[in-house]
């Protein structure tokens, strides 16, 4: 599913097998979706649920990222039960209303943020104004 406005985060399912899953579905876009999706946080290889201590890190660390006036994505997993989706399973990622897995219960693995450099008309949009 490629990035828009409306869901701010794009996404795939890929083959990755795991002694409970044979799918898993990569998520990336804007930190405070994916993170409103998420129950758990990757520390340093291991799978933590998220409590008010973590809630209240992401927020300060989000924040200051932006006030930064840096962009931030966010990036999340989430491994689908064997159980439910078999090797044989067709995956419909054409719209949130149409995905045949729900979106919760997410891992969310980190953030990275980017300085974009100015466009070349923001000196003469500075001017102008």
């Amino acid at each position: 599913m490629p990035f828009n406005s409306t869901n701010k985060f794009s996404l795939c399912v890929v083959r990755y097998e795991t002694d409970d899953s044979h799918f898993c579905v990569f998520i990336k876009g804007a930190p405070e979706k994916l993170w409103s999706f998420s129950q758990y946080l990757l520390v340093e290889g291991r799978t933590v649920e998220i409590d008010d201590h973590i809630q209240k890190e992401f927020i300060d660390v989000n924040l200051t990222f932006g006030k930064n006036g840096e962009r931030v994505l966010g990036f999340a997993k989430l491994h689908l039960p064997k159980n439910d989706y078999p090797l044989n399973t067709l995956f419909n990622v054409n719209s949130v209303e149409k995905m045949n897995f729900k979106l919760d219960r997410l891992t969310f693995v980190g953030l990275l943020s980017l300085m974009d450099p100015p466009k070349e008309s923001v000196p003469y949009a500075i001017k102008k104004c």
